[in-house]
This record gives C-alpha cells, structure tokens and sequence, in this order.
C-alpha cells in the first residue's frame, strides 16, 4: 500500500512542477509524508498496535518481520524530520526497535500469569511497546 502511494507522489509532483510550473513546498512534503510514514508504521504494526489485543504465541517472528519493515520506513522519512528533533527521532526509533525485536511471548505471559514476580514499578511489556509506538509515531503526527 505505501509503495504505490510513493510512486503516485512522485508521479503527480514532477508532473505539477513540469506542466503547471509549481512544486510542492516543504510542508506540504512533509505533511504527505508524515501520513504515509505513520499509515506504513500502522499497517505493519496490525494486530500488534493500536488495538490491544492477545497476541497468539509465536508472535516474536512477525513482529520482527514489522520492525524490519518498519526500518526501511524509518530511513526514508527521517529526511522529514527537522534537524532539531532529528536526534530525539533517532533515540524514539532505537527504543522501539531495541523493544520490539527483543520482546517474547514469554516475557509477556510471565509478567500476566505471575504478578509477584515483579517488581511493582515495572510495567506490562506490551503496554511498553505501545509507549515506544507512541513515542515513534509522534513525527509522523498530522501538522
């Protein structure tokens, strides 16, 4: 779904700015892509995010696959991103890819199935994934 997307933009961009003489300006770039970044994210993430739900045993490979895919999203938006957020995107994208790829069915059924065997501070594994998707998201939020 993205893809097409892409090549439309690019197909309407360089047709607009070679027949009507006018080019898109850099928020209206950023903007588009800010949709298609955080669409791709949503997408990939089905299942997994926004709506939680109880993720089948076995998840850890389509996960890894999300974030994977998620990666080549990330590297083509981060031009996007203003330089001033550039390093806080950075560190947004790390947190979730450190979380997301080391994340187990196991971890999540421990902390569910025995609640004492925590400490009382720590959170849910899932409820930090969807923190670290939030935190992800964020630059890809409507301007």
């Amino acid at each position: 779904m993205f893809h097409w997307k892409m090549k439309f933009l690019k197909r309407i961009t360089g047709f607009s700015t070679a027949f009507f003489g006018f080019s898109w300006t850099n928020s209206e770039r950023r903007a588009v892509a800010s949709q298609l970044f955080r669409e791709g994210v949503i997408d990939d993430l089905k299942g997994f995010y926004p709506a939680p739900g109880d993720w089948p045993k076995g998840f850890e490979a389509k996960l890894r696959a999300a974030v994977s895919n998620i990666e080549v999203r990330v590297q083509k938006f981060r031009h996007f991103v203003p330089e001033k957020d550039r390093s806080a995107f950075d560190s947004a994208w790390d947190l979730f890819k450190s979380h997301g790829l080391n994340l187990s069915w196991n971890q999540c059924a421990a902390y569910v199935m025995y609640p004492t065997m925590h400490a009382a501070e720590s959170k849910n594994p899932k409820d930090v994934f969807y923190e670290r998707t939030e935190g992800l998201l964020q630059y890809g939020a409507e301007t």
